[in-house]
């Protein structure tokens, strides 16, 4: 299941932590998690070399911005 290229779970009532196991999804091109009840940090998802797009509007997620996330933007 490691080829998986889109994980899309928009308003599907997930609560919880975002699992961890996300980031062996290394062809990942599209997490979208979004309005759900997501709540904790963000994992590091900094191997996911090919993900371009996470959307996770509208969780409870606290914490600060991952380095990652950051980096990616800027390039």
């Amino acid at each position: 299941m490691t080829n998986i290229l889109k994980v899309m779970m928009r308003s599907c009532k997930l609560r919880g932590n975002i699992p961890s196991y996300i980031s062996n999804l290394t062809k990942l091109t599209i997490l979208d998690l979004s309005f759900n009840k997501l709540e904790g940090e963000v994992p590091n998802f900094e191997n996911v070399m090919q993900l371009g797009k996470v959307y996770l509007t509208s969780n409870l997620l606290s914490g600060p911005i991952p380095n990652w996330i950051t980096i990616k933007d800027t390039n």
